[in-house]
């Protein structure tokens, strides 16, 4: 568990440098970058900064869609 201080301190050391979150992290020995990326994602400043899927959610759900469970489906 991170204090809220110890929170904004990495959110603010992200907007205010030319850091990676990889960066931030090692600079600051703390937290997980998949932790700074959350952090980062509840801030209204990331906005429009979080990746992109590399695989369209579209392509995604075909891909789950088997011969077997396609029959189930159509059948009910």
């Amino acid at each position: 568990m991170f204090s809220l201080e110890e929170r904004e301190r990495a959110v603010e050391l992200y907007f205010t440098t030319p850091m990676t979150t990889a960066q931030v992290v090692e600079h600051l020995g703390y937290p997980t970058r998949q932790c700074l990326e959350r952090w980062l994602a509840m801030d209204s400043r990331y906005a429009g900064h979080m990746a992109k899927p590399i695989i369209p959610l579209e392509t995604r759900r075909r891909a789950v869609i088997t011969p077997g469970l396609l029959r189930i489906l159509v059948e009910a």
